[in-house]
């Protein structure tokens, strides 16, 4: 179980991440796949400055930052500031800083989509056999083109200029269109063609026909040269930003890159067997190889970055699919790789690596089950069911490290410090530990001999204290861990002022000591049940205590701190298994389970119900606000984490 304590400056936004995620400022929108829910909760947004109660509930809508259906592909644009993702319910274009909903196409049985080279345009094949393409401009400003052929559209390309858009089937019949004024230019006829692409001048539009690659003059498709001498039937061709490389993919996985101002095949390589997209990096010193192995045992992505000159190898990632990714993409810098997973997630890993030898994906894999955002809001922290400690970039998804902590068991709490240069895990079987977040190193550890229970820093960062289930909270010196004092209780969090914290006992009673004194000051609630954890709300006026007892086990009160008056007990909860404050103190965020795929959205003054986010398909482990209090976090035993809105 975990309970998160989070001051005014500790709420952050995640990515994906990444797969996390990239993940502080996640501004989402609906998407429209999830109209039919926002209709149930209404769409109508907040002001900043209107009060949430219960006659507005219809307010708070559910938003996911992925999970738009069944994934079936994802594409960056070519300036990497986009990225399209095909899915079950439509296709779906995310500007990439910030991962928000920029344009949605409503369209069942879409295939593969490409964008105009200024991202106005883009072109969705509305699916694999399909004779129709859709061509749109990216803010609606206009209605869709149908563009019909007589046979299935094989390939589709636009024009560097962004005024040609070109379609072919696979009867060989390429229609040409002018998207300044919509309308059907001309009709052509060329054999065996599989794919087509524009030189980055325009001048040349190159097509692979049969074993050949026809160069065309682009005013009026008269054939300029023939690159000849293949494996067998081009399946895909692509030219380099710089115009001096055109790759080229053959029978029997044969990917060749021509040199055009020598006009000879410089690099061969033989990929795995199965589906392989090539792509250029937008500097054209790279080519990057991404093969799907989807009849190989166990079926595997491959994804392999080159040295365009050289043929050498730079990075090379292998995904095993059971981990549950089946796409990728790689940025156009080659510097980024985005993963799709058929449950509606998408994680972001760095490529980059100073060394030249082959590199292996280190991914975050296994039951995520402790989670928090640095104060700053620039990294995440994840612990996970097998002891693995990984350190994400929150807008980038880029992996900062990844440690393994010193017992191998589970992460039960991770805590960032309130300026962020520490970071404490408390595992299952009693190990302590904290680390310096610049750089990974671990700064000291020690055995508590039992299993963590809470975990938590002092205000000002020079104290954390950690409960186990012997029932006893220790202090520490987070600089150096010297021992300050041991206190029995079984629960504990520090005040925002920073000179007291409150303390819950096994009895039930809750107290607010001295931390000079480090004795209790007054009492503040008297006997409710063995308290397992507390959490204080950001501005420190409420306190929500997680108990056991016969008529609520698992439980949670909301206390008023200054007296200890017993507002009420939030119904319909127990077994607590994550609980959050929003950043002005208005909501309470719970998660139990009885209800474990759903988070339960509440009043903090008054206990009030508001709201119900369904999504996650197991038990729910850690939950965060953002700092604007729009968006909620949450990481569950089903290995994901979601997005939340609360506009």
């Amino acid at each position: 179980m975990e309970l998160r304590f989070c001051s005014t400056k500790q709420y952050a936004c995640v990515v994906l991440v990444a797969s996390l995620l990239a993940l502080a400022n996640f501004s989402c929108v609906l998407p429209n796949s999830l109209a039919h829910q926002a209709d149930e909760l209404g769409t109508r947004r907040r002001r900043s400055d209107e009060v949430i109660s219960i006659e507005n509930t219809d307010q708070l809508i559910e938003l996911e930052q992925w999970g738009n259906g069944l994934l079936q592909g994802i594409t960056y644009s070519r300036d990497g500031k986009s990225l399209m993702v095909n899915s079950s319910f439509g296709t779906y274009q995310y500007g990439v800083q910030g991962m928000k909903v920029v344009n949605d196409f409503k369209y069942v049985e879409h295939y593969e989509y490409f964008y105009s080279p200024d991202k106005s345009w883009v072109a969705i094949r509305l699916g694999e056999d399909s004779n129709v393409v859709a061509i749109s401009r990216t803010d609606d400003s206009i209605e869709p083109i149908f563009i019909t052929h007589r046979e299935p559209i094989i390939t589709i390309a636009f024009s560097p200029d962004n005024e040609i858009f070109v379609s072919c089937s696979r009867d060989g019949e390429v229609k040409v269109w002018q998207l300044n004024d919509p309308k059907l230019n001309s009709i052509r006829y060329f054999p065996n063609v599989w794919d087509m692409s524009y030189s980055p001048g325009g001048q040349i539009l190159a097509i692979s026909s049969g074993k050949d690659i026809l160069l065309l003059l682009a005013n009026n498709f008269s054939e300029y040269y023939r690159l000849e001498g293949h494996h067998g039937k081009v399946s895909a061709i692509d030219f380099s930003p710089d115009g001096r490389f055109l790759a080229m993919e053959s029978a029997e996985n044969v990917i060749a890159i021509w040199g055009l101002d020598r006009n000879e095949i410089v690099h061969e390589i033989r990929a795995s067997a199965g589906y392989t997209t090539i792509s250029f990096s937008d500097d054209s010193k790279t080519i990057g190889i991404i093969t799907d192995e989807f009849l190989s045992q166990p079926e595997q992505l491959e994804i392999t970055v080159l040295g365009v000159e050289n043929g050498k190898v730079i990075h090379h990632v292998e995904i095993d699919k059971k981990q549950g990714f089946s796409k990728a993409a790689l940025s156009p810098d080659h510097k980024q790789l985005a993963l799709a997973s058929n449950g509606g997630r998408v994680k972001f890993w760095s490529m980059v690596d100073d060394s030249s030898e082959t590199v292996y994906l280190k991914g975050f894999v296994g039951i995520v089950t402790s989670m928090d955002i640095s104060p700053d809001g620039q990294k995440i922290a994840l612990g996970s069911m097998d002891g693995c400690l990984q350190m994400l970039g929150t807008q980038t998804g880029i992996i900062f490290y990844d440690r393994q902590t010193l017992g191998y068991s589970a992460i039960k709490q991770v805590r960032f410090s309130p300026d962020g240069d520490l970071l404490a895990t408390a595992s299952k079987d009693g190990n302590l530990e904290v680390w310096r977040v610049d750089g990974g190193m671990l700064l000291w550890s020690t055995d508590l001999f039992s299993e963590a229970s809470t975990l938590a820093f002092s205000e000002k960062g020079d104290v954390v204290a950690v409960g186990t289930l012997e029932k006893e909270i220790r202090l520490f010196q987070a600089a150096n861990g010297s021992l300050l004092a041991t206190i029995q209780g079984t629960a504990i969090d520090f005040l925002p002022e920073g000179n007291a914290f409150i303390l819950g006992q096994e009895n039930g009673d809750i107290a607010k000591w001295g931390m000079s004194t480090m004795t209790p000051e007054f009492l503040l609630f008297r006997g409710g049940g063995i308290i397992s954890a507390m959490m204080l709300s950001p501005n420190g006026e409420f306190l929500s205590v997680v108990s056991m007892n016969e008529q609520n086990p698992g439980g949670v009160r909301l206390l008023r701190t200054k007296d200890g008056y017993s507002i009420t007990s939030l119904w319909a909860v127990w077994g607590t298994t994550a609980v959050a404050y929003s950043p002005d103190s208005q909501l309470i965020a719970t998660a139990s389970q009885n209800d474990n795929d759903a988070i339960q959205l509440w009043m903090s003054s008054n206990g009030y119900w508001l709201s119900r986010l369904l999504g996650h398909d197991e038990e729910i482990t850690s939950i965060a606000f953002t700092p604007d209090g729009r968006r909620i976090i949450s990481a569950s035993m089903d290995g994901s984490i979601r997005v939340w809105g609360i506009p």
